[in-house]
């Protein structure tokens, strides 16, 4: 185990090597199928050709015998020891020549195979050879995401039929005539939200506004939490009260935000405003309800550390949690789903943890990296393999840094029954999706993430193909549960007994297998 982890020094060397040996290997593959499925079958034996090759003699024969099309010629009556004997005679002449044909074949086939590997090693070494050659380049973050693409180009494929075809189809016109205000949320919208955008544009109109003003009241919320340069005293003051800003005509606020277009969003703010007082009054007492439990939250854990699992499993309800039960109240809300989904907050709020705890997970090497570093890794966690969590960055602590990984994995996956239990509840195929996505790709980013020593060393993602795989596939409950399948049980093949976390995590990943294999 340790030799496996310990290989962070050496991950540049490791990939050149892997990635070559990937590229010959499937060149190899690739060329012994393409020249077995070239090869035309030249054996009279082969039924669908003896076939052919009976007929045209018959009709060689007939035309001999001066047979033509409407004049058939009397048969000559034949005795039965006639008969029997032109059996035998054309029994032992196909044998003879199947023989033949045999000896032949083999023959060809023998010579066919020793060109087709032989052509199939010079294409794959070359293939190799190119890319050892052209290694200085594969240090790119760029050359790399085509080597990804080289090597799964199914998903180059999907890439192509999703920019091309599919997001094409699933553009949805905004409304026309909308207010300036309404227009600049729209538009903010994919400046703040990488994925949350389309699936909100692809709503029903009965919730497509509401939930546009709810996300980027949320992003505005968000941005003040972010922000580490400003004061803790006049941050904590502005999130207790940040859900009375809703009902303030006019109201913006400057002096917060990294990101410009984050900055941009509370500086015209009264945007938000305008468009959330056009909202039906149930969405309207949504929101601020979520906005202030959320703003409370924040302005609590903006004091102090998260230090335990419980702290952590808390932080998490009030900046992810929350918000997954204030969708819920809104899907019941729009007449579009039962009332049973917004009564049903215990499985909403374990939407939003998994959400959560899998971008916490994600996110170490970025956060403790950032200009002013927060990091929500419990020490409860964190603490039984490290003294300081900055520890686990360095290469004589990989091992401990990948079972400090494992364990955080670990306790995000007793939230994916009730991840499964709410999809299941969910009956209009766009909110479905709406909610789907999001799931499935936490999931896929677990499986990334599970014994990946990268996680300390840079940013890991899922691959750019493997994520429009799953956008596209998103459109039914059976589908996504066959996704859940899929990396649930890649994780599990990939258990190392010697793990500490190793018997919880089967337990876990068991009963989410079997939950999903009942449905």
């Amino acid at each position: 185990m340790a030799n496996n982890m310990v290989w962070a020094s050496n991950n540049n060397n490791n990939w050149r090597l892997h990635f070559s040996l990937s590229i010959f290997l499937l060149c190899s593959f690739e060329f012994i199928v393409w020249a077995n499925a070239s090869q035309v079958p030249t054996s009279s034996s082969t039924p669908v050709l003896q076939s052919w090759v009976t007929g045209t003699q018959q009709i060689e024969r007939d035309d001999t015998a001066g047979v033509s099309v409407g004049l058939i010629a009397p048969i000559p009556p034949r005795t039965e020891q006639e008969l029997l004997a032109e059996r035998v005679a054309q029994r032992e002449e196909r044998a003879a020549s199947k023989q033949v044909d045999s000896t032949e074949d083999v023959q060809g086939e023998d010579e066919d195979s020793w060109w087709a590997l032989g052509q199939s090693t010079v294409v794959g070494g070359l293939s190799a050879l190119v890319v050892v050659l052209l290694y200085p380049l594969s240090r790119t973050s760029k050359a790399k995401k085509v080597a990804e693409l080289v090597l799964h180009p199914w998903e180059l494929l999907l890439l192509l039929k999703y920019k091309f075809i599919y997001s094409h189809t699933l553009q949805v016109a905004l409304p026309p005539g909308l207010s300036p205000s309404a227009l600049y949320c729209y538009q903010k919208l994919p400046q703040v939200s990488r994925s949350f955008a389309a699936v909100i544009l692809e709503l029903p109109t009965e919730l497509r506004d509401a939930i546009c003003i709810f996300y980027l009241v949320l992003r505005a919320l968000d941005t003040i939490e972010d922000d580490m340069s400003v004061p803790t005293k006049g941050k904590v003051e502005e999130l207790n009260v940040f859900y009375q800003h809703l009902e303030e005509p006019g109201w913006t606020l400057s002096g917060y935000g990294d990101v410009p277009a984050e900055r941009d969003l509370l500086e015209q703010f009264h945007h938000c405003q305008t468009v959330y007082k056009t909202l039906p009054a149930r969405h309207q007492e949504i929101i601020r309800d979520i906005t202030k439990r959320m703003g409370d939250g924040m302005a609590d854990f903006a004091e102090r550390s998260v230090v335990s699992v419980s702290d952590y499993n808390k932080y998490c309800h009030y900046v992810a949690g929350v918000v997954g039960i204030g969708l819920s109240q809104m899907f019941s809300a729009s007449g579009l789903e039962s009332e049973a989904v917004g009564k049903a907050e215990e499985i909403s709020n374990s939407m939003g943890l998994f959400l959560q705890k899998t971008n916490i997970t994600r996110d170490y090497y970025e956060d403790i990296n950032a200009v002013h570093s927060r990091m929500f890794y419990p020490k409860e966690i964190w603490g039984k393999y490290a003294q300081a969590l900055s520890d686990l960055m360095r290469p004589d602590h990989a091992t401990k840094a990948v079972h400090c990984l494992n364990h955080m994995i670990t306790d995000a996956t007793v939230h994916i029954p009730h991840c499964i239990q709410y999809l299941q509840s969910i009956k209009n195929p766009a909110i479905f999706k709406f909610c789907a996505i999001p799931q499935a790709m936490a999931i896929a980013t677990m499986a990334k993430l599970y014994n990946n020593h990268a996680v300390f060393t840079r940013e890991v993602k899922i691959r750019k193909g493997e994520a429009v795989a799953i956008i596209m596939s998103c459109t039914d409950f059976k589908t996504v549960c066959q996704m859940f399948q899929h990396y649930v049980r890649d994780i599990q093949r990939r258990i190392d007994s010697s793990d500490p976390n190793a018997k919880l995590l089967r337990s876990r990943l068991r009963a989410a297998s079997e939950l999903i294999a009942a449905l």
